[in-house]
């Protein structure tokens, strides 16, 4: 039994074989990444808050349900967990940047990430 609110299937005809409610935890998840990259890439974010860590977390909570989804035997999951954990790995450098390249590395992050949830 998966656990609820994870997808039972991420395939290339996914819309299709999902439930909309599956379709929709997803969608959210990745949008929730999407948003604070936005602000991450803020110039002056509020020193409180820690974007990347948010960002970190987004993206680990969307790729453990792509898990989910890859162990329940669906064929095309296992391309979106690669690209996940390729994204999550970007997201680590960019926190340990050169000089001056954190907003670059930032940005090249979020563009792959963008790509990420559009294949949902």
């Amino acid at each position: 039994m998966r656990p609820r609110g994870i997808p039972g299937t991420i395939c290339n005809s996914h819309r299709a074989a999902m439930s909309e409610r599956d379709h929709e935890v997803l969608q959210r998840l990745g949008e929730a990444g999407l948003r604070v990259l936005d602000q991450a890439l803020e110039r002056e974010p509020p020193p409180d808050i820690d974007r990347m860590a948010e960002v970190t977390r987004c993206a680990a909570a969307l790729r453990d349900a792509l898990i989910t989804a890859m162990r329940a035997g669906d064929p095309g999951a296992a391309d979106l967990v690669s690209r996940a954990n390729i994204f999550l790995s970007d997201v680590v450098a960019a926190e340990f940047p050169l000089a001056g390249e954190r907003l670059v590395r930032v940005a090249k992050a979020r563009e792959f990430y963008q790509r990420l949830v559009a294949d949902l």
